[in-house]
């Protein structure tokens, strides 16, 4: 049995948190997220407080508690703070430029990739090897990101590729000149 059902959370006071067949919708000062939830997952919003429920067989559907309270916190989170990740690019040559919605990179291959910025997410482009994505949904903000890090992940090597701010590269040793000798 998980312990999620035991846990609660407190809906701050500049946040509105509605839940009707099955799609919890928050509403807040940086906007709003609506999410779809399995039918086994009960959300009872009473006196500011947010309790997770599930129906039918606990020992099968319990799974889905605690990743739907983790889902709504990130939610709630995601409407007054937001969410951010910002990406480095390292190499000879590697520069990143912002084009209305377009992000254009320049990434060492014959061609330029070109990576539309969907809605709901804001981008900001530093030194042209700074990428700055921002957003109220996490899931969101994480997908974009990894989908951009992975038009040229890091290699091993001398470390040239995408990757995320806080990330170690574990770095490996090259061949020797004159080792098979």
């Amino acid at each position: 049995m998980t312990r999620f059902f035991k846990r609660s959370t407190i809906i701050p006071d500049n946040i509105e948190v509605n839940y009707q067949d099955n799609m919890v919708d928050v509403k807040g000062p940086k906007g709003n997220i609506k999410k779809n939830f399995d039918q086994c997952v009960i959300v009872n919003i009473k006196d500011k407080v947010i309790n997770i429920d599930c129906s039918g067989d606990k020992e099968v559907n319990s799974k889905f508690v605690g990743t739907a309270f983790s889902v709504i916190n990130n939610m709630i989170t995601g409407v007054v703070e937001g969410f951010n990740k910002t990406l480095l690019l390292s190499g000879v040559g590697f520069r990143v430029e912002l084009k209305g919605k377009v992000l254009n990179m320049k990434l060492g291959f014959s061609h330029d990739i070109n990576y539309t910025i969907p809605d709901g997410i804001d981008v900001v482009v530093e030194k042209n090897t700074i990428i700055k994505i921002s957003g109220i949904d996490k899931e969101k903000v994480g997908q974009i990101s990894s989908e951009i890090k992975n038009f040229k992940p890091v290699e091993p090597y001398k470390a040239k590729g995408i990757k995320y701010e806080d990330q170690y590269v574990f770095r490996k040793v090259g061949k020797k000149a004159g080792a098979g000798k």
